[in-house]
């Protein structure tokens, strides 16, 4: 990086606010519980499967972005994440004191002299020397500093690569609390499904808090593409990913089996990812429509709605929190596990139906050699007629 590009590199990167900030246990316990609860929903786990984090309690601070509270998980993170704008403005405050160079000295002095001051020509040359060692010095510690800021951006990626499952587990304790907080709330808020409902029946502090909670449980999955889009696409250069920036394809793994486990998810999903289902389910409406302008019972499975994807926040955390959904927070191979799981019994299905249609088509075609058989071996066995049929 040259000199003028480093120094608009510094003066455009913001100074990363201090991430210092008290953690408390999520959600809070300082509100009274609601009455009569009922049993936690989560306490409920199929058979043969292991909800790892059922023995952590996740330590949050509910005004501190996830995916910083994620991010802090990783083994050293957080003093690498710190240790860059230190080092950005140790660079740009040793540019702001480069050392003139011999052609500023020789103009300096010419004006001088220029200017009647003759005695500037007896230590110009000691002033060149010096100088110059100067500036080399100078020089040689600002490559420094840049190569120290480079390695420290690269082991930043490095971490979000290789500690990705980190943040994850973190995210799967968060997602526990929110749904062992949300059984009750949405027990107690009962039937109501907007603001005006739960005011009628008297319940808008239980709403307010149902809408707190999903709102944290948005931040949650948007956190947990990026972790998954970090790890799965690597980050280069100063920034890493960021919200919002998750690839299509990544964001499509995380949509498809990083909210309910693969059993329920296949349920929904018949096999396919949700950009497959999508597809496949627009291409057959296309098909119905030019033939004959209706659907069918297919049609319906691959277009049905998918609880977790709807576009209320409220109602997908209600789904979410039912005992029987198993909602979690993959790690990066659990995800990708799940994803191949389905291609590959999609694959089987594809295989088992062509071999299906193999055998028909098969069949079709011995029936068909039997039939012309059948009518050969009929018409040769029939009498000739010959002569005068009169």
């Amino acid at each position: 990086m040259n000199r003028t590009g480093r120094a608009r590199y510094m003066a455009s990167s913001p100074r990363t606010p201090d991430r210092k900030g008290r953690s408390e246990s999520f959600p809070r316990t300082d509100r009274p519980a609601p009455a009569a609860a009922p049993p936690n929903p989560r306490s409920t786990q199929p058979k043969g499967m292991t909800m790892t984090t059922k023995t952590i309690t996740a330590k949050t601070n509910p005004t501190r972005p996830l995916i910083d509270e994620a991010r802090s998980q990783m083994p050293g993170f957080d003093h690498i994440e710190a240790a860059i704008p230190r080092l950005r403005e140790a660079a740009a405050a040793a540019a702001r004191e480069r050392p003139q160079n011999d052609a500023e000295i020789i103009a300096a002095t010419a004006d001088s002299i220029a200017a009647g001051d003759f005695d500037v020509i007896h230590d110009f040359g000691d002033r060149i020397v010096s100088a110059g060692d100067q500036l080399r010095r100078w020089e040689t510690r600002q490559t420094a500093l840049d190569h120290i800021l480079e390695d420290v951006q690269s082991r930043r990626n490095s971490t979000l690569v290789t500690h990705a499952d980190a943040g994850l587990r973190h995210l799967a304790a968060v997602l526990d609390d929110l749904l062992t907080a949300a059984g009750p709330a949405f027990a107690a808020l009962g039937d109501a499904t907007t603001a005006e409902a739960a005011i009628d029946a008297g319940t808008a502090e239980h709403w307010a808090t149902v809408r707190s909670l999903a709102a944290r449980h948005q931040e949650l999955r948007a956190a947990q593409a990026t972790l998954v889009n970090d790890r799965l696409e690597p980050p280069y250069g100063e920034a890493g990913t960021r919200l919002g920036t998750t690839s299509r394809d990544n964001a499509d793994l995380v949509n498809s089996y990083g909210y309910v486990r693969p059993d329920v998810a296949n349920t929904y999903l018949h096999g396919l990812t949700v950009a497959a289902r999508s597809s496949r389910a627009a291409v057959e409406r296309a098909r119905l429509e030019d033939e004959a302008g209706t659907s069918n019972e297919e049609l319906g499975q691959l277009t049905g709605p998918i609880p977790w994807l709807d576009d209320d926040p409220i109602a997908v955390l209600r789904w979410l929190a039912q005992p029987d959904v198993q909602a979690w927070v993959p790690t990066v191979k659990e995800l990708t596990d799940a994803r191949d799981a389905a291609a590959e019994a999609q694959r089987q299905k594809n295989r088992a139906n062509n071999r299906g249609l193999q055998r028909a088509q098969q069949y079709s075609q011995r029936e068909y050699d039997r039939l012309v058989a059948q009518a050969r071996n009929a018409a040769a066995a029939a009498p000739s007629v010959t002569g005068d049929w009169r």
